[in-house]
């Protein structure tokens, strides 16, 4: 039964009974490492379990995130030396930026998120007869690179490395705005404004004014009651301000919310009214207004789980500018301000950029911003001891202004503690004295460049024309911070650009280059009528900064600033992030 010594190498008996065995050494030892890797994954599993607690616990505890990350690790099951580093930061959740790069370490100031990393080692249990000790477990790595890699260590007894890592950042709100403090109220100015916008007269006085400005709107009780009077039910915020609503039904709402504040000051009762009574018969959509944030999906009739609230007068002026449908209106001014003769005004309005608001509650890295702006502000000017008049058209273009909430910081979850800072940048601004189309004037998809203006026209004499430029901008973003008493009482604040310090009526004057064609003799001109001209405008400078200040304000915009304000803030758990 057996082969000869001599016929071995010709003989195949026992060989299923030796390569049985070959192959069973083969199953032994894969088995073998399925249980090691098994092992090594559930390790593994369960380091990153602890690990991601550990990092919520530091994001908790900014006092001593340290000690509450290896008080978290010791809870389950590791030890103090498990914790390799931690690392406090910012942490923004923008989707603009790769996940990777949304956590910046080392930030002074204002924290609000941890990255931290940990380790540990586990053995093999059988694998170790099969491999050697300075192999690298290559089955058990992560594509995420070495800090999530299992890898052999050497010593008596093969040992893996486990590595793990995680991020917390708080899940802290705020309720935030940009616009404008209406430093001065002037009542004729901002009846003329606000009724142009609206296609009525209004009649209301500067205390009129001042109490809408004076009556505080929280913008979960205005959404109530504008889905109440629309007969809604059963909708979110976020579908409630994405309907289409007649402006005077939401100008009621207005009125409603304000009269719900237990501080309504009863002189608001009568310009509320009137408002309500000369808002145009068109439809208003309020998602570039408002933004409800991480609340949007809640029903509409829950109490607000935050502060957010917003001036009647604000409010208004924003829905009143998203009623006129052209977004355009043109009026004349009486300013009664010598040297100006007589001036008008043309306005259009663009749209904020999309998916913006100007009043917004969200987490880091959300942003509220201004709508874009254009204005002709059309003045004639005397010229002392002639009757002839200068015309100077100054058309002035606003980019939008932004406020970008940029951290906030809560100790151990206290909102009395929390400290809100947003990155302000106002608006870029581009002025000129020239002619500007209609047109162009209205076509937001591109920028106007304006070509020489008439500035005085003798007839059959001589034509005086001109043109100027000059720009206000603001590179970088300020950073602006708000502690919790103002955020209590909503105080804004003026971010101003950093490489503007004149006037920009004054650069646009000093920078005019004219340009004089004489027609006939040129009997009874003055011998320099550039320098005439030059002198009659630089008269009216002061006036019409004023008028172009106030025009601005009543929009809610600045020239080369811009105001912000939180109005709340929750100081909520810490929650893993990307």
């Amino acid at each position: 039964m057996f082969c000869k010594i001599k016929k071995f190498g010709a003989c195949d008996k026992g060989a299923v009974a030796v390569l049985s065995a070959l192959l069973m050494l083969v199953f032994v030892g894969l088995g073998a490492l399925a249980v090691d890797l098994g092992s090594f994954f559930f390790q593994k599993r369960r380091l990153q379990s602890a690990t991601d607690l550990a990092a919520i616990a530091a994001a908790a505890n900014f006092a001593n995130p340290r000690q509450a990350a290896i008080a978290t690790l010791a809870l389950n099951g590791f030890p103090a030396s498990a914790l390799q580093t931690l690392q406090t930061g910012s942490y923004v959740a923008d989707p603009r930026i790769q996940p990777g790069l949304r956590f910046t370490p080392g930030v002074t100031g204002a924290l609000n998120a941890v990255h931290i990393t940990t380790q540990t080692t586990a053995p093999y249990i059988f694998g170790a007869i099969f491999l050697p000790r300075s192999a690298r477990a290559d089955a058990a790595c992560s594509p995420s690179g070495a800090q999530n890699c299992l890898t052999t260590s050497g010593g008596d007894s093969a040992r893996v490395k486990i590595a793990a890592q995680s991020t917390a950042a708080q899940n802290a709100l705020a309720s935030f705005a940009i616009g404008s403090r209406l430093l001065s109220l002037n009542g004729g100015l901002l009846n003329s404004l606000l009724g142009s916008l609206l296609g009525s007269q209004l009649s209301l006085s500067v205390m009129d004014y001042q109490a809408l400005v004076n009556a505080n709107i929280d913008l979960f009780t205005f959404s109530n009651a504008l889905a109440t009077r629309a007969h809604l039910t059963a909708i979110t915020y976020d579908q409630l301000i994405t309907g289409s609503f007649n402006a005077g039904l939401v100008f009621n709402a207005i009125a409603d919310a304000a009269r719900a504040n237990p501080n309504f000051n009863p002189l608001a009762t009568t310009p509320l009214s009137e408002l309500a009574a000369a808002a145009p018969n068109t439809n208003v959509n309020l998602a570039s207004v408002l933004s409800f944030g991480p609340f949007g999906a809640m029903s509409v009739g829950s109490n607000g789980p935050i502060s957010a609230t917003i001036s009647a007068f604000d409010l208004i002026n924003a829905v009143a500018q998203i009623a006129n449908g052209a977004h355009q209106i043109e009026i004349a001014l009486n300013l009664n301000a010598p040297p100006i003769a007589s001036a008008s005004l043309q306005l259009a309005i663009g749209e904020r950029p999309v998916g913006t608001a100007f009043v917004a509650i969200g987490q880091t890295g959300a942003s509220v911003h201004t709508a874009q702006t254009r204005l002709l502000l059309t003045a004639q000017v005397g010229i002392s001891g002639q009757t002839s008049l200068v015309n100077v058209p100054i058309y002035v273009e606003l980019a939008s202004a932004t406020a970008q909430l940029s951290s906030l910081q809560c100790s151990g979850g206290d909102p009395t503690t929390s400290v809100v800072t947003l990155a302000v940048t106002p608006a870029v601004v581009d002025a000129w004295i020239g002619n500007v189309s209609s047109a162009d004037f209205t076509n937001f998809t591109g920028t106007p460049s304006p070509g020489p203006a008439t500035l005085l026209n003798v007839v059959n004499l001589a034509t005086v024309t001109g043109r100027a430029h000059a720009t206000i901008t603001n590179l970088s973003a300020t950073p602006v911070s708000f502690s919790y008493s103002e955020i209590l009482k909503a105080t804004k604040k003026t971010t101003s650009t950093t490489d503007y310090l004149a006037s920009l009526l004054s650069n646009l004057v000093g920078g005019l280059q004219m340009k004089v064609t004489v027609a006939g003799l040129g009997l009874g001109l003055p011998s320099n009528l550039t320098q005439t001209v030059g002198q009659a405008l630089a008269s009216a400078v002061s006036p019409l900064d004023q008028t172009l200040s106030g025009i601005l304000q009543t929009l809610g915009v600045g020239l080369g600033q811009a105001d912000s304000w939180v109005s709340g803030v929750r100081c909520g758990g810490a929650v893993l992030v990307n």
